[in-house]
């Protein structure tokens, strides 16, 4: 099941199973969206990170745990 968490009108979270979620933070412009994705069972480790626009979507780039 999914949870979106509205912030303001350029930020959310989205809940996912499992206790993931992921924090999404638009910005205005070509530079799109940024998302940021945890795990809560480690306390809420960051996993990865990309960036999300109109012209595509970027690499994931993952933490070390």
């Amino acid at each position: 099941m999914l949870k979106k968490i509205k912030i303001d009108e350029n930020n959310y979270v989205k809940v996912l199973p499992d206790g993931i979620f992921e924090i999404h933070c638009r910005t205005w412009g070509p530079t799109g969206a940024n998302v940021y994705h945890f795990d809560n069972k480690g306390g809420g480790d960051l996993k990865w990170k990309q960036r999300r626009s109109y012209g595509g979507v970027g690499k994931k780039i993952f933490f070390k745990s």
